[in-house]
């Protein structure tokens, strides 16, 4: 386990390693189609040079540094620079609709601005371009825009003044955050120094040892603090982290990583499911036979030894045979160095950590909210159970209120901009129960929820779950307020919504297959929890076109809208078409409108 952290702020740490294993690899990053690495003293070195640049623009402490990139070396230097110069540091998601990033601007008062290229400075306010004291570009040539605050990195990174650097105290704010959005316009949410230490020290006490120099892949978006909050355990734990700047190039590059754990968001835990499950049914039928077996051995296997029991030989025998003949081949694609992996941002079916488990994987999984820099509850390798977000962390207080509401206060909840109870507890809007192993289980957002017309409450969330375990479907939306009945909207991978029209002879066929599938995912749900009628959308939602935050999360509100004439024909029994692809959604949407479904 990790002793008390010394550093009191993300400075100090920093500066604690580069002294610490000066030659030990930091980061790690594409160039030229091959990952090069930099050292731990070189980047502190690096990190000094940009934060007196950045003092020399102007740039005091308090001042807001804005980060609008994708995941790379220079965000870390950008973000660990801002720090040093005393600056708030906001990372902005450059894959965010217009929209919403304009939404964020509006709530922020930002000095200072570090894009990838010139490029990015489209559509931004030329209002907001001509007030900030930086524009920082990382790469390329400075734009002839006339604007006089634009600094190009290798011009900033050239001076040599020492000692200018203000002093940095643990109750100064360090970053800014913003909401997901799933239910409505972002707010902007800060935390000091304090308790962005505060929180490394609660998630590195979670976590098993790791050997010195263990890999991570770095493919979240680093504008959302579940990855930030992963690289600053890497600052003490001498992770050696490899940047990926496209979160769909994962797959591809982590076998050229080998990464020790990865954190991810349930759909990327979705989708490997689904391409091993894919792979073993195209397997003939004593193969997959074998490999059924495999994974009941290593079920067993791993649950026997948990629970401390004494394995029986013949088991004992029979594992170690399924893992070197099967289970050893089904997590090759994600090389043989992985000790376990930490999922969050939203509940994980238990099915799928218990498949996962059986391939000798375990996926531990957390929660946590915006308005808490602190895990709220977390999966430990020692303590652990499916289907909950594990047992709350001891820097945390948790209750449920009277209606079910989970509540929270902490050192680890935001200091201002957040409205606290008469107690100061911090209400978090989620829905939840705790067993009587002090496991928390979530069950919802309590904006999700509705009432049908016959005064059934629905929370959609346990549903959602259940249809996702569909084979190819992405995302899931229920919907049915103040109506008879449930209708969903089934978000599926293009790719395997045409093999199942081939499969099937036609898309209405198919849709019949996947009716029965909906039936037999929800047989475990009460009536009037089961969709009657879907529709299909086989063109994955994402965060550039509005369905999804930066965590993959569904923003309910948006789809629900969007696809509001969808719905509407749904319950009016329209004749309607077995899906529809994003590129024909809209003339299908106004046809609808036009026929009053």
């Amino acid at each position: 386990m990790i002793q008390q952290l010394n550093s009191k702020t993300i400075s100090e740490l920093l500066k604690q390693r580069a002294m610490d294993t000066p030659h030990a690899t930091a980061f790690m990053e594409k160039e030229t189609g091959c990952f090069q690495g930099i050292k731990w003293k070189k980047f502190y070195e690096k990190t000094c040079v940009l934060a007196t640049g950045l003092v020399m623009s102007g740039l005091i402490p308090g001042d807001e540094l804005a980060i609008l990139m994708p995941n790379s070396i220079a965000w870390e230097l950008v973000q660990h620079a801002g720090f040093m110069a005393g600056c708030i540091v906001a990372g902005l998601d450059p894959n965010d609709p217009p929209k919403r990033l304009s939404q964020i601007l509006e709530i922020t008062d930002i000095k200072a601005l570090a894009v990838q290229s010139a490029k990015m400075l489209e559509g931004l306010p030329l209002g907001l371009l001509t007030s900030l004291k930086l524009i920082l570009i990382i790469e390329g040539p400075k734009p002839e825009n006339g604007l006089e605050s634009i600094q190009c990195l290798p011009r900033l990174m050239t001076s040599s003044h020492a000692g200018m650097l203000p002093r940095v105290a643990p109750h100064h704010c360090a970053i800014r955050v913003f909401t997901s959005g799933t239910t409505g316009r972002p707010r902007a949410i800060t935390y000091d120094h304090d308790q962005l230490i505060t929180a490394t020290q609660s998630i590195l006490q979670q976590i098993p040892a790791l050997p010195d120099q263990a890999c991570s892949a770095c493919w979240l978006p680093l504008s959302t603090p579940f990855q930030r909050m992963i690289n600053w355990c890497g600052l003490v734990l001498n992770l050696k982290t490899y940047m990926v700047s496209d979160p769909s190039a994962i797959m591809a590059e982590v076998l050229k990583i080998q990464p020790h754990f990865m954190a991810g968001v349930p759909r990327f835990y979705e989708k490997i499911y689904q391409g091993i499950d894919l792979k073993i049914e195209q397997q003939p039928r004593l193969i997959r036979f074998g490999i059924r077996l495999g994974e009941k051995a290593g079920l067993q296997y791993q649950h026997a030894r948990e629970k401390g029991q004494k394995i029986p030989l013949g088991l004992s025998a029979f594992f170690y045979l399924a893992n070197a003949l099967v289970l050893k081949k089904i997590r090759q694609p994600l090389g043989h160095q992985i000790r376990f992996f930490i999922s969050g941002s939203a509940p994980i079916s238990a099915r799928l950590q218990e498949r996962f488990h059986a391939w000798g994987w375990l996926i531990l999984e957390s929660y946590g909210i915006s308005e808490n820099i602190i895990p709220m509850s977390m999966n430990t390798v020692e303590h652990h159970k499916f289907g909950t977000q594990g047992m709350p962390l001891k820097e945390n207080t948790i209750k449920l209120s009277s209606e079910g509401e989970i509540l929270v206060k902490g050192v680890g909840v935001a200091r201002k901009d957040v409205v606290l109870t008469r107690d100061n507890y911090l209400k978090t809007g989620d829905m939840g129960s705790i067993d009587k192993n002090g496991y928390l289980r979530l069950s919802g957002r309590i904006s999700d929820g509705f009432k049908l017309s016959t005064g059934r409450k629905i929370a959609p969330l346990e549903i959602e779950s259940a249809l996702k375990e569909i084979h190819g479907v992405d995302h899931a939306v229920v919907e049915g307020a103040n109506r008879q009945y449930l209708v969903a909207l089934l978000n599926f991978d293009a790719d395997i919504w045409q093999q199942l029209m081939d499969r099937h002879g036609s898309g209405p066929m198919a849709k019949n297959f996947i009716k029965m599938e909906m039936d037999r995912v929800t047989k475990d749900l009460p009536p009037h929890c089961r969709p009657v009628d879907f529709f299909v959308i086989p063109t994955p939602f994402s965060v550039e076109t509005g369905e999804l935050t930066s965590n993959l999360k569904v923003r309910r509100h948006i789809v629900l809208k969007l696809y509001s004439p969808i719905f509407q024909g749904l319950y009016k029994r329209k004749k309607m078409p077995a899906a529809i692809a994003h590129e024909d959604l809209e003339k299908f949407i106004l046809t609808l409108d036009k026929t009053g479904a």
